[in-house]
């Protein structure tokens, strides 16, 4: 391409330009649309996740508040699952109840499936109970409750059975 003598300018072809790339703007555009899609989908996902993830933390506090409460009374507490709520009751009143966030439920408890019925799970006195594993589900996935016999509840991401928990785990 001819230099002109005193400005010094130069003419690309038009090969030449399309080899340069994009300019700044066309991928700052680029990038915010990117943005804002990763953002919608993520915040669908994360929905469905928060909700499953609220509802075992309403499991591990109930199980919490129930051997607490067993171990302070010097009285058996039951625990309470249906496939929509948990309830903590200690002799003949009900300490609370709660449902599970909309789209979580209680699936079984130990295998037994919860489907339309309910399972107790009795603390005694000194704070103890049998193992159990409560798998909640949601449309996004499934989590694991183990409540074991002593300590605190631990949360597994996917369906287990007690078996599964004692090889992997203990």
């Amino acid at each position: 391409m001819p230099l002109t003598s005193g400005t010094r300018t130069c003419r690309l072809t038009a090969e030449a330009e399309r080899a340069r790339g994009f300019t700044l703007l066309e991928l700052l555009i680029v990038l915010l649309i990117a943005g804002i899609l990763l953002g919608i989908g993520i915040g669908a996902v994360s929905t469905e996740k928060n909700a499953l993830s609220g509802a075992a933390q309403l499991l591990v506090t109930a199980a919490l508040t129930a051997r607490s409460r067993a171990m302070l009374c010097n009285a058996p507490v039951r625990l309470r699952l249906s496939p929509g709520a948990v309830a903590v009751s200690g002799g003949p009143e009900s300490l609370w109840e709660k449902a599970f966030p909309r789209g979580v439920e209680a699936v079984s408890v130990n295998g037994s499936l919860l489907a339309g019925g309910a399972r107790s799970v009795v603390f005694q006195s000194l704070g103890l109970v049998r193992e159990q594993v409560v798998v909640l589900r949601s449309d996004a996935a499934e989590l694991s409750v183990y409540i074991p016999a002593t300590g605190g509840p631990r949360v597994l991401e996917g369906r287990y059975t007690l078996e599964q928990i004692r090889k992997e785990y203990l």
